[in-house]
C-alpha cells in the first residue's frame, strides 16, 4: 500500500449538488431520439453479450432509442417488450405431485419388488388355487407405496420453505416515462427504460448508470463481495461483474441515488442467467444412490443367473410349467430384501430428524449420507465463512493496539441490547423510516478471543475511549429504527454498533451523547472525492468538530495527536509507526478508518469569524467548509487531533476456525471460492486456519527467486484468480488441485462451477457450501449442495440438497458427523438383513435340485422381511459411533469402469468420422472440443468390436461384466466383507442351525428319512400320494401339509432365533462381544418383540389358518441356539484376525 504525507490540494468543496441540479446537467447533453422501429432489429438474442459498459452515454441512448429525460413512451414499452422480452424469470420446470411420487416409486430395490409382485400375481393367473401368490403380490405392492411415500413426504415437507425466483427482484420500480415519475411493478419494467433507485430500494434490471450520486450498492449475490461497492457513471474497460458504472437486478442500495438506462431484462439479467444456469445444470447422483443402485444391479443379476439356472434343471427334473415359474419367483423374491427399501428409508428419516435438531435441513434424504462422505467441501465466503457484515475489530489508539471482543451472548445480554438500543431511539430524532435499508443489526464483531490472541482486549479503562465512542455515534449517518436494528452503510453501521455496545457501559456517556446530539450544526458527508465525514456540534462554551475518513486524509488535517491524557506534535517517528500499523491492519483485510477530532472556544471563534469567512471567501486557505447557515465554518489543514485508526471486517463466524479444523481431522479438504478480491480471501483465510503455509509468491520471496523459477513443491498454497481460470490447461489444473490449500478468488458464477466439475474429475466427492444467487449453479452440480438459511437466497436454498437453518457454518461438521454415523449404521442394519437371504434360497435350491420338500414358505418369508426383523433392523439407526469417525478418512467415489470410457471414445470417433480438420492444423488439434471430430478411420480391432456389440448375447455379457467388475476404491455401502458375512459365514451358519431344525421337525412327525429327498414332486402338496410308515399307518396329502407346514413354522422361528445372535454381532463392527455390545438396547428389544410376534405366529389358532403356521415342540429349537452361539464366536475370532493380521477389510477399521 502506497501512502502519501502530501497535503491535499485546498479548494473549496461544496456540499453536494442535489439530484435536481444534476438532472439540469443531464438536460445539456445531446439527446438525438431515433424512432424505436429503426432499431427493433435488437433482438433479445443479440443482445445477450453485454458490452453496454464500454461505450459512451451519447451511443448508448442512440442504441436503445431513449431520451433519458423523457423516458419509453407506451408505443415503445410493447415494442420493446417483442424484442427483448419481460421483466421475469423462466419458472424452473417442477413435476406434478404425481410424478414426482411416480419417480421416486420407481427407484431401485422398488422396481426388483414390482417386478417380483407382477410375475407372482402372473403365477395366480395361471392357477387361481396358488392363492398365497395373490396375497404376496398385493403385500409386495403395498410396501413399495409405504417406502415411497415417507421418502416423498419428507422431501415435500422439506421443500415448503422454498419460495421462487421472483422473491429476488423488488415487486415495484420508479421509472421515467413519457417525462413524468411513476411507480409500477418490477415485471413490467421494459429495455430502455429510465429505472430510479435510491437508499433501501432494490434494483429491478440491469441497468447502465447515467447518474449518480453516492450511490453503493450491496452486489454481495451475485459477486460474493461483502462490501457495498462504489459506482459511477464513467465508460468502464472491467469485466461486466465489476463494471463500475453497471448495476444489477437484486442489488440492494445502502447508499446514495441513481438513475440508470435498462439493458437487460428477465433471462437476460445477470442474475437471470444464472437462475437459468442453475436450473438446467443437472444435480448429480448421491453416493448412496448410485452404491444402491449397484448393489441392485449386481443382486438382480444373480437372481436372475440363479433361476434361469434352476429352471432348466427343475425342466430336466420334470417340474410343470407352472411350478417352475412358480419356483422362480420364489427364488427372486428370497434374493430381494423386501424390507431393505423402508428400512433405508426410515434409518435416513431418523438422521435427517436428528440433524434438523442440530439445525440442518435436508431436502433430500439421501444427502444425509453424502454429507458424511465427502472428501472436498468448497465454500463460499461471505455469509458462509464470515458473517457478511461489517464490524470492528481492531483498535490502535494512545499508540497500542487492542481487539475489539464481544463476549458470549446469554439471554441477559440479548435483553440488555435490546434496551441500549431502545434507550438511543429514545434520544434519535432525525430518522428517516423511508431512507431505511433492510439491514441486518446483528453486525457486531463476534470474533472468538484465540482469532485475535496476539492483541490485548479493549476494556473501559483504556483512555480517550469516550472520545472515540462518541466519533462512532455522532459521526454517524447509520440509524436506529423503530424495530431496533441498525440501519446504514455497513462502515457507519459497524462504528455505531461499536458505539452503542461501549456507551452503555460508562457512565453519564448516554447522557452526553443525548445532549451533543441536539446541538448538531453542520456536516460535510462521506464522498469518494474527499474520503472524509466530518460534523461539527455546538457545546455550551465550545464548538466540537469530529471526522472520519480514510487515515491517510485525516492524517493531513492533524498537527498533534492524542496520546493517553495529552496531546503530542505529530513527528516523523509517530508518521511511520502510523504508516507501519496502518498497513499491518490493511493486509489483514481490513477497512482502515481514521478518526480525529478539534475541541474550539466558542467565544475566541465567533471573535475570528469575520476573519476567517473573509479568507474563506476570497483567499480560499480552507480546505474543507461546513455550511452553518449564517456563516461558512472553515476546517483547515493541521488543525484536528488525530485520535486512534479502527479496523473494520467482515468477521469470521463464530467456530468457523474450529470446524475448519475438524473437517481437516476428518479427511476432508476445505476450499475457498469467493468473488472477494484475493487479498481479502488470503487474509480471512488465514484467520479461520483454512490456509497456512507459503503461497508461490512467499515462497519466491523466501528464496529470493523469480516467480516462475519456483518449484511445486517449495510452495504449499495456490490463490488463484478468476481472470486466469480461463485460460488454466489441464497440467496446470493437475498442479492446482494437487494442494491441499487452495483459493479462488474474483470468481464468475460459471467459473465456480468449472471448478466443481474440476474437483469431480480428480475423483472427490465434493460438497459446495453458499448463500448467494452466485453459488447456485455449482450448489446444483455438486454432489452436495449446503445452502445457509437466513441470508440465502431462494435460488441457493432451490439448488441446495442440504440447508443451515441457523447460517451456522459449524452445523455442517455435525453434519458430517451424523452422516457417517448414519452409514456406519446403515451398513450393520444391511448387513443384519442379508444374512437371512442365503436360508431363504437354499430351500429352494434343495427342493428344485434334490426334491427336499419346500422348508420356507414365500409369505413366512416376506414376514421375516416386512415384521419380524424391521423393528431391529430400524433401531441399529441409534447405535453409538465406534471410536472417532471425525479421525477416518472420507469414503472415496467409485471410479467408473474403464470399458464404458473406451465405448464412449470409440462412439464418438465413429459418430464424427466425416469431419474433416487438418492434422497439421494446430488449433484443431490443441481445441478440447474438436479433439475427438479428427478424422480417423477405425482399425481393424475396433471394427470387429463394433461389430460384435452388434450380437445381443456378447452385449448383454459385457454389460453383466461392467457390473460386476465395476472398479472401487474406499468403503462401500455393500463391500467384500459385508457380502462375505451376510451370504456366506453367518448366512450359512444360520442355514445350517436352521435346516437342521427342519428335519428333525420331520423326523418327530414320523417322516421316514427316505422322504426326505427327491419327494418334492409327489409328496408334500396338494393331492399327493400317500406315504406308508413302517406302522403301517399311511399319511395323507392333508397330513403331509400339516406336517410340512409344521417343518416350515420351525425353519421359521429358527431364522429368527439365530438373527438374534447375529444381530449381536452386528451391533459392533470392530469391538468385541461385551458391555459396548448392550450400549444401544432398541434392537435387542426390537428383537424380542420380533420374537413374540414369531411366537404367536407358531402358536395363535388364527395365524395359523391365515399364514398356514403350526405350533412347533421345543426341541427344534436347541440346533438354531447352539449354532446361535457359534455365530458370536465366529465373530470374535473375525475381529481378532481382522485387527492382528490385516485381513477382512481391516483398513476400515
Amino acid at each position: 500500500m502506497k501512502h502519501t504525507t502530501k497535503e491535499t490540494e485546498k479548494t473549496m468543496i461544496p456540499i453536494p449538488q442535489t439530484s435536481e441540479n444534476t438532472n439540469k446537467e443531464m438536460s445539456k447533453m445531446d439527446k438525438t431520439h431515433i424512432p424505436m422501429e429503426q432499431t427493433s432489429h435488437i433482438s433479445q438474442t443479440q443482445s445477450k453479450e453485454t458490452n453496454e459498459h464500454t461505450i459512451s452515454l451519447e451511443e448508448l441512448f442512440i442504441k436503445y432509442t431513449v431520451d433519458p429525460d423523457k423516458g419509453r413512451t407506451a408505443e415503445e414499452i410493447e415494442t420493446a417488450k417483442l424484442n427483448f422480452g419481460e421483466n421475469t424469470f423462466s419458472k424452473p420446470k417442477k413435476d406434478f405431485v404425481g410424478l414426482k411420487f411416480f419417480k421416486i416409486y420407481f427407484q431401485s430395490f422398488n422396481i426388483l419388488l414390482t417386478i417380483a409382485s407382477f410375475m407372482s400375481f402372473t403365477i395366480y393367473l395361471l392357477n387361481n388355487k396358488l392363492i398365497l401368490n395373490l396375497y404376496l403380490s398385493f403385500t409386495i405392492i403395498i410396501v413399495c407405496l409405504l417406502n415411497t411415500l415417507m421418502e416423498f413426504y419428507q422431501e415435500y415437507k422439506a421443500a415448503e420453505i422454498i419460495k421462487g425466483f421472483n422473491t429476488l427482484v423488488p415487486q415495484k420500480a420508479r421509472v421515467i416515462r413519457n417525462g413524468v415519475e411513476e411507480e409500477i411493478f418490477a415485471s413490467e419494467i421494459v429495455v430502455g427504460d429510465i429505472l430510479l433507485f435510491k437508499l433501501g430500494e432494490k434494483v429491478g434490471a440491469d441497468c447502465r448508470l447515467i447518474y449518480c450520486n453516492e450511490l453503493k450498492v450491496n452486489n454481495s449475490s451475485i459477486t460474493g463481495e461483502s462490501v457495498p461497492v462504489l459506482k459511477d457513471t464513467e465508460i468502464s474497460q472491467s469485466d461486466v461483474l465489476h463494471a463500475s458504472n453497471l448495476v444489477f437486478s437484486g442489488n440492494e442500495v445502502v447508499s446514495g441515488e441513481g438513475k440508470g438506462i435498462v439493458i437487460k431484462v428477465g433471462n437476460n439479467t445477470i442474475l437471470g442467467k444464472i437462475a437459468n444456469l442453475t436450473v438446467n445444470k443437472k444435480s448429480e447422483k448421491s453416493q448412496l444412490t448410485e452404491e444402491i443402485n449397484d448393489y441392485v444391479k449386481k443382486l438382480g443379476c444373480i437372481a436372475f443367473i440363479t433361476s434361469f439356472i434352476f429352471y432348466i434343471i427343475a425342466l430336466i427334473n420334470g417340474f410343470t410349467f407352472v411350478d417352475n415359474l412358480s419356483f422362480c419367483i420364489g427364488v427372486f423374491i428370497a434374493f430381494v430384501p423386501q424390507g431393505l427399501p423402508a428400512t433405508v428409508t426410515i434409518l435416513l428419516v431418523i438422521a435427517a430428524k436428528r440433524m434438523a435438531s442440530k439445525n440442518v435441513l435436508v431436502k433430500d434424504l439421501r444427502a444425509v449420507e453424502t454429507l458424511g462422505s465427502i472428501s472436498l467441501l468448497a465454500s463460499d465466503k461471505t455469509g458462509t465463512l464470515t458473517k457478511g457484515k461489517m464490524a470492528c475489530n481492531t483498535l490502535w489508539i494512545n499508540e497500542s493496539s487492542y481487539s475489539i471482543l464481544k463476549y458470549k451472548s446469554d439471554s441477559k445480554e440479548t435483553k440488555s441490547k435490546k434496551d441500549k438500543n431502545e434507550r438511543y431511539l429514545e434520544i434519535q430524532n432525525d430518522i428517516q423510516s423511508e431512507n431505511i435499508s433492510n439491514l441486518d443489526s446483528n453486525t457486531t464483531s463476534t470474533i472468538k478471543k484465540e482469532e485475535c490472541d496476539t492483541l490485548e482486549s479493549i476494556n473501559l479503562n483504556v483512555k480517550n475511549l469516550k472520545e472515540l465512542i462518541k466519533i462512532c455515534c455522532l459521526c454517524n449517518n447509520a440509524k436506529v429504527n423503530n424495530k431496533n436494528k441498525i440501519v446504514g452503510d455497513p462502515t457507519e453501521t459497524a462504528l455505531m454498533n461499536f458505539g452503542l455496545d461501549y456507551m452503555n457501559k460508562i457512565s453519564d456517556l448516554v447522557i452526553d451523547i443525548s445532549r451533543i446530539r441536539e446541538n448538531k450544526l453542520g456536516e460535510i458527508p462521506f464522498s469518494s472525492e474527499t474520503k472524509l465525514h466530518v460534523v461539527v456540534y455546538e457545546e455550551e462554551e465550545n464548538f466540537i468538530v469530529y471526522m472520519k475518513g480514510a487515515p491517510e486524509r485525516i492524517l493531513n488535517y492533524c498537527s498533534y495527536r492524542r496520546f493517553n491524557d495529552s496531546d503530542l506534535k505529530i513527528n516523523d517517528e509517530f508518521k511511520n509507526t502510523f504508516y507501519k500499523k496502518y498497513d499491518d491492519f490493511a493486509s489483514n483485510g481490513h477497512r482502515v478508518i481514521g478518526m480525529a477530532y478539534k475541541i474550539i472556544n466558542k467565544k475566541e471563534y465567533l471573535s475570528k469569524m469575520k476573519k476567517v469567512k473573509k479568507s474563506a471567501n476570497n483567499d480560499n486557505t480552507n480546505d474543507l467548509s461546513v455550511n452553518l447557515n449564517k456563516h461558512n465554518f472553515g476546517i483547515n489543514p493541521k488543525d484536528l487531533t488525530f485520535l486512534c485508526t479502527i479496523g473494520i471486517l467482515d468477521p469470521p463466524k463464530k467456530g468457523v476456525k474450529d470446524a475448519i479444523t475438524q473437517l481437516r481431522k476428518a479427511g476432508i479438504q476445505v476450499v475457498m471460492v469467493t468473488g472477494d478480491h484475493h487479498l481479502t480471501a488470503e487474509s480471512i483465510a488465514r484467520k479461520i486456519t483454512l490456509v497456512s503455509g507459503k503461497t508461490k509468491e512467499q515462497a519466491a520471496s523466501l528464496l529470493n527467486i523469480p516467480i516462475k523459477d519456483v518449484k511445486e513443491d517449495q510452495y504449499d498454497v495456490e490463490i488463484i484468480s478468476g481472470t486466469e481460470i480461463d485460460d488454466l490447461s489441464d497440467r496446470d489444473w493437475n498442479i492446482i488441485l494437487s494442494k491441499r490449500e487452495i483459493i479462488f478468488a474474483r470468481t464468475s458464477p460459471k467459473q465456480k462451477l468449472k471448478i466443481v466439475e474440476k474437483f469431480q474429475e480428480k475423483g472427490h466427492i465434493v460438497g459446495v457450501s453458499g448463500d448467494g444467487v452466485n453459488d447456485s449453479p455449482a450448489l446444483k452440480k455438486a454432489h452436495l449442495g449446503i445452502s445457509m438459511n437466513k441470508t440465502a437466497s431462494d435460488v441457493s436454498k432451490e439448488a441446495a440438497k442440504m440447508i443451515i437453518l441457523d447460517d451456522n457454518f459449524p452445523s455442517i461438521v455435525n453434519g458430517v458427523l451424523e452422516g457417517r454415523l448414519i452409514f456406519s449404521n446403515l451398513k450393520k442394519s444391511i448387513r443384519y438383513i442379508l444374512s437371512h437371504i442365503t436360508p431363504q434360497v437354499i430351500p429352494f435350491l434343495l427342493f428344485v435340485a434334490f426334491g427336499v420338500p419346500s422348508p420356507m414358505s414365500s409369505l413366512l418369508l416376506m414376514l421375516i422381511d416386512l415384521f419380524t426383523e424391521f423393528l431391529p433392523a430400524v433401531s441399529l439407526a441409534f447405535e453409538p459411533p465406534e471410536g472417532n469417525l471425525m479421525h477416518d478418512p472420507p469414503r472415496k467415489l467409485l471410479t467408473r469402469n474403464i470399458d464404458n470410457i473406451n465405448n464412449t471414445t470409440t462412439a464418438n470417433t465413429l459418430n464424427n468420422k466425416n469431419t474433416d480438420i487438418s492434422d497439421t492444423n494446430p488449433e484443431a488439434s490443441n481445441n478440447p472440443n474438436t479433439i475427438l471430430e479428427i478424422n480417423t478411420e477405425p482399425s481393424l480391432l475396433v471394427r470387429r468390436n463394433i461389430l460384435a456389440e452388434k450380437v445381443f448375447l456378447f452385449s448383454f455379457f459385457r454389460k453383466i461384466k461392467n457390473i460386476f467388475l465395476k472398479k472401487e476404491t474406499g468403503e462401500t455401502l455393500c463391500d467384500i466383507d459385508l457380502l462375505s458375512w451376510a451370504y456366506l459365514e453367518a448366512g450359512t451358519l444360520i442355514t445350517l442351525g436352521c435346516l437342521t431344525s427342519f428335519f428333525i421337525t420331520l423326523y418327530l412327525s414320523n417322516v421316514p428319512i427316505t422322504y426326505f429327498f427327491m419327494s418334492s414332486q409327489d409328496y408334500f402338496k396338494l393331492e399327493s400320494k400317500n406315504i406308508f410308515l413302517e406302522n403301517g399307518i399311511s399319511l395323507n396329502s392333508e397330513v403331509q401339509l400339516d406336517i410340512l407346514y409344521r417343518a416350515q413354522s420351525s425353519y421359521f422361528f429358527s431364522i429368527l432365533i439365530s438373527q438374534a445372535f447375529n444381530l449381536l454381532t452386528c451391533k459392533r463392527k470392530n469391538e468385541y462381544f461385551g458391555i459396548s455390545t448392550f450400549r444401544n438396547m432398541l434392537p435387542i428389544y426390537g428383537t424380542l418383540i420380533g420374537l413374540l410376534f414369531g411366537i404367536s405366529i407358531l402358536y395363535i389358532p388364527a395365524f395359523n389358518y391365515l399364514l398356514l403356521s403350526r405350533p412347533v415342540s421345543f426341541l427344534p429349537f436347541v440346533f438354531p441356539v447352539l449354532f446361535g452361539f457359534i455365530i458370536l464366536i465366529w465373530d470374535n475370532i473375525r475381529k481378532y484376525i481382522r485387527k492382528n493380521y490385516n485381513m477382512y477389510g481391516s483398513k476400515n477399521l
